[in-house]
């Protein structure tokens, strides 16, 4: 029974540490993809090159990383363009005017058609 018992610690003494290196090193690949996802679409949000950043940072790990935050620009491209109001406005009284709206309802006068 004692060398079972011995068999059983000695592998474990052996096994731990390389499972813990593994695991070590599962965890690492999962951040390092995770953080390469993140930096490619950020940088496509800022109007970069998203597939070039990807790159880098996968070349260079934290150094492209760092280097990257440091580059990328201040301005985000907005997720939905502004788009042109759909409203006009009296040229009598300045009063806001639905498009399709031919006379002012509030001072009566004729609209001008204004082309889009």
């Amino acid at each position: 029974m004692r060398n079972v018992f011995e068999t059983v610690v000695g592998e474990a003494r052996v096994l731990f540490p390389l499972l813990s290196i593994f695991g070590f090193l599962i965890v690492g690949l999962v951040i390092a993809i995770l953080l390469c996802v993140w930096v490619y679409r950020d940088a496509e949000s800022r109007m970069m090159n998203g597939g070039l950043w990807l790159i880098i940072v996968l070349i260079s790990g934290p150094v492209g990383l760092i280097v990257y935050l440091i580059v990328r620009g201040e301005t985000r491209r907005e997720a939905f363009p502004p788009t042109r109001r759909q409203t006009k406005f009296c040229s009598t009284c300045g009063r806001e005017l639905a498009v399709n709206t031919n006379f002012c309802p509030h001072c009566g006068k004729a609209v001008q058609k204004e082309s889009w």
